[in-house]
């Protein structure tokens, strides 16, 4: 499939995106995560949860322009 340069940056993004939610994923289950402070715990945690959102609206975009193609 012949995506539109805008339409390869958004494929590109949600692969570096997706990259490092996995990364920050693993951080999350590691002795170093568990002994940070709450509010760092809390704010990692939420960062995990926004960038989940991100890639399935990502995915969701992608998903539109295969269906059109």
């Amino acid at each position: 499939m012949n995506l539109q340069p805008h339409q390869q940056r958004v494929v590109e993004e949600r692969e570096r995106v997706s990259g490092d939610l996995a990364k920050l994923l693993s951080f999350l289950l590691t002795p170093t995560f568990g002994g940070l402070p709450a509010v760092e715990r809390n704010l990692l945690s939420s960062q995990a949860h926004h960038m989940s959102c991100y890639v399935a609206v990502l995915d969701e975009r992608i998903a539109l322009w295969m269906q059109d193609a």
